[in-house]
Formats: C-alpha cells, structure tokens, sequence
C-alpha cells in the first residue's frame, strides 16, 4: 500500500513536470501550442510593405508647413556598409568628403588607426586579437556620392 502511494507520488510529479515544460515551450511560442509559423517569403514582405506605404500619409500631409526645409549640406547621405575580414564599417560621403558612421570590429579584432573624418579621405584599420603585426588598414574615399574602401597594407607573416 505505501510502495502504491510512493509511485502515485512519483507519477503525479512526473505529470506535473510535463505539463510545466509543455506550458514553457507554449509561452515561449508566443502562448500558443500551435506549431510555429513559416516565415513570410521575399514576395509576401514586399506586398505588406506597398500595404503600409499606401496607407501611409503622404508627405505632405507628415511634415508640417513651417518646418524649414534642411540645408543641402544637412541633407542626410546614404550609409553604406563595408564588410572587410577585421570587422564592419558604415561610411557615408559628405559632398566630396568620407566620413566614416561607425566602425565595429569582428571577433577576434580590434579597431585600430581610425580617423573618422569628414574629410577627402578617412581611414580605419583592424588588428589581430593574437598578433601585434600591422593588420588590416583601409582608406575610405568618395566618388559621385559612393563611399568605396581600398585596403592599404596587410601583414601576412
């Protein structure tokens, strides 16, 4: 009679254990036992996406009429990121100047030399977490609004 006791104990728990996991697997699926759903292909994005912009308001209706418009040399320049084996730059031209936006460098590096300008040329480099050698160093310049980076040296001893 106790060992029936002891394993019912033991069954209950056991039960109770499944239903917590069961009820965790559900929160962690936004509260739902449903499987998760697929996710939305390339054409489904872009179809939700002219969804919203034409329930968008016009831009004319979004700014007001007194704001000032912004200067051309405030106009904001389009970033482009720079994925170089040290890490990952974004830099923007401003006019004919580069500037760099920021500079993350990968595991296992560190930014080194990095002159963020604006200027006609801004420069960043990357060295070896393990090694004291000169790395990775890049020049980053402007043509026709484009920030292109050239790498300048590397140590490969």
């Amino acid at each position: 009679m106790r060992r029936n006791l002891v394993v019912s104990g033991w069954v209950a728990a056991a039960v109770i254990a499944v239903g917590a996991g069961v009820g965790a697997v559900a929160l962690a699926q936004g509260g739902t036992l449903a499987p998760p759903t697929e996710p939305m292909s390339e054409d489904q994005v872009l179809e939700e996406l002219d969804g919203l912009e034409s329930a968008s308001p016009s831009p004319e209706t979004a700014t007001p009429a007194s704001e000032p418009e912004p200067s051309s040399s405030a106009t904001a320049a389009a970033e482009e990121v720079i994925a170089t084996d040290g890490g990952t730059v974004i830099a923007r031209c401003v006019g004919d100047d580069a500037e760099l936006v920021s500079v993350a460098a990968a595991q296992g590096w560190r930014t080194v030399g990095v002159d963020a300008g604006p200027a006609a040329t801004a420069t960043f480099g990357f060295t070896d977490d393990d090694d004291d050698d000169d790395g990775l160093h890049y020049t980053v310049t402007c043509a026709e609004g484009v920030p292109t980076a050239t790498q300048q040296s590397t140590d490969d001893d």
